[in-house]
């Protein structure tokens, strides 16, 4: 066989492991201090976006509520009030002075309002339920906590009746309509690499069933943990496959960037383990 010198295309077989893809993925956390008074979901269980999963009786929210309440009855008096004394000053009864104050109190009253919903939207509160505040007839200091996302519930750390701090993670919903897979490959082998590389996808080598996808993108550094250079693919899945954290291997093709020496695999020998060329 001749020896030549060429740009060849060839195949990186490289080990895989799959995550939840970004923005398919959302950590449900409690946005204040309370107690869990309801689960609505449980693991495993496919939830829609905007659901009711939890619910949390707090009196930091009850007191949330109240500020809310009294602040859009403070802005309906001073709305009526400026009415009031705009009519009594294009009478001359009023003064423009008592115009003003009027003017000003009904720009606090608003602004006090503008605060109270922008502190019930901070923690997730819907604005058609902030609405209804307005009508009820009692304060429920009961927070209903809703899933951002479509998916299934997964990893759910709280347990009815419990109490929990601001923050604390209460389970995560995962879309598994589309993952993340990362390769880790090799530093020699990842300088062929770039974005754009077509990869087979596969449960087992020597599998029948594959999937096709694209290089997204390559770390600029390698992995702490096993020093391996990391390699990103986003991947719709087919029939929920594959799953987050399930192990795969990886074909990725690519091309050589320079001139290198291809030997034919059927002129292999060893000798042990060491391959020989003659």
């Amino acid at each position: 066989i001749e020896v030549s010198s060429s740009a060849l295309n060839y195949s990186i077989a490289v080990p895989g492991v799959v995550f939840p893809a970004p923005n398919h993925i959302s950590i449900i956390s409690t946005p204040i201090d309370g107690r869990i008074s309801r689960i609505s979901a449980q693991e495993g269980q496919a939830v829609r976006q905007g659901q009711e999963i939890f619910s949390i009786e707090s009196l930091e929210f009850g007191n949330m509520v109240s500020e809310y309440i009294q602040a859009v009855s403070e802005e309906t008096f001073q709305t009526s009030r400026l009415q009031r004394l705009e009519q009594l000053v294009e009478q001359t009864i009023s003064s423009k002075s008592e115009l003003d104050r009027a003017q000003s109190d009904f720009q606090r009253a608003k602004t006090s309002v503008i605060a109270a919903v922008s502190k019930l939207k901070a923690i997730g509160v819907p604005e058609k339920e902030i609405n209804a505040f307005k009508t009820a007839e009692s304060i429920d200091p009961t927070l209903k906590i809703h899933s951002p996302i479509s998916g299934f519930m997964d990893q759910r750390s709280v347990e009815l009746g419990q109490s929990v701090n601001a923050l604390q993670m209460l389970a995560r919903v995962l879309d598994i309509s589309h993952v993340l897979v990362r390769g880790y490959v090799s530093p020699e082998d990842a300088r062929f690499i770039s974005a754009g590389d077509s990869v087979k996808i596969l449960r087992r080598q020597n599998d029948t069933f594959e999937m096709r996808a694209v290089v997204t993108s390559v770390n600029p550094g390698l992995d702490e943990n096993n020093r391996s250079v990391v390699v990103n693919i986003l991947l719709a899945t087919n029939e929920n496959w594959p799953k987050p954290g399930e192990n795969l291997h990886l074909s990725i093709e690519t091309s050589s960037k320079i001139e290198v020496i291809s030997v034919p695999v059927e002129a292999l020998t060893y000798e042990g383990n060491d391959p020989i060329v003659f």
